[in-house]
């Protein structure tokens, strides 16, 4: 979709692609071809926060991000400090991590598995 230049600005979502690290050379291949990149982040979630660390990893990042303007509970109430939107602006967090702890409440009725699929 790159080559074909049927986008202006490349929008990969992090949690479909595989990751941070699998979207990163989406960016790297976009801006090699002279496209902007801003990640798919529908709410204000975790994903949210991902996206502003996404975006501050990138080399031409558009300059906007996605952020839905439903202010859904599972989402807000799903981690802790929330990201604060200011005059159209947001800034990463610069605590360790990710910047933002999970709630116990969202994490308490998740339940452990342990993959048992191998790697070839």
């Amino acid at each position: 979709m790159i080559d074909q230049h049927v986008m202006d600005v490349c929008q990969p979502d992090l949690l479909y692609i595989g990751g941070f690290s699998r979207a990163l050379p989406i960016a790297q291949y976009a801006a090699g071809k002279n496209r902007l990149v801003t990640p798919h982040t529908s709410n204000k979630s975790p994903i949210f926060v991902m996206g502003l660390h996404y975006m501050a990893a990138i080399d031409k990042p558009y300059p906007f991000l996605e952020c839905g303007i439903d202010n859904e509970h599972w989402g807000l109430s799903s981690y802790t400090p929330h990201i604060e939107i200011a005059d159209g602006r947001a800034a990463v967090p610069d605590a360790p991590g990710w910047g933002f702890t999970p709630s116990p409440e969202y994490i308490e009725p998740a339940e452990y598995a342990v993959s048992r699929a191998k790697r070839h």
